[in-house]
């Protein structure tokens, strides 16, 4: 319940009625309240897929992503460009790679994935296989 009144709180504040999500500032609260879901993994068709969606919307406030995957050590995970020529600078153009990666069935057992914002505030967070996998 905390965490749904602090999201709502950072929705409904006066900075949210004119942020576009474009600087860390904006998008450190929502990134908080939303550690749980920052990825996803799926299996389809004899493969994990390994989804960064929800960070790569975010990613005009960031300045990289790392990923750990079964504890081996971090590697970059490549930010999709900010389009701050646009009026929504987060958005997803079909030039823009896929915010998804397939790996071998069953590779993805435990990730911890480590955010820094453009001004140097890292956030992190550890799953495990079943706390990502889509339903």
């Amino acid at each position: 319940m905390r965490r749904f009144a602090l999201a709502v709180a950072c929705l409904l504040s006066p900075l949210s009625a004119q942020a576009q999500f474009s600087t860390g500032a904006e998008v450190a609260p929502l990134l908080e309240v939303t550690r749980p879901n920052w990825i996803a993994l799926r299996e389809y068709d004899g493969k994990d897929w390994l989804y960064v969606t929800q960070l790569m919307t975010m990613r005009c406030g960031l300045s990289s992503i790392k990923l750990e995957l079964n504890g081996n050590p971090p590697v970059e995970w490549p930010l999709i460009p900010c389009h701050r020529d646009l009026p929504t600078p987060h958005v997803f153009l079909d030039t823009d790679p896929p915010p998804a990666q397939s790996l071998p069935l069953n590779t993805v057992q435990t990730l911890t994935v480590i955010v820094t914002l453009d001004d140097g505030t890292v956030m992190a967070h550890s799953y495990d296989r079943a706390g990502m996998m889509m339903p």
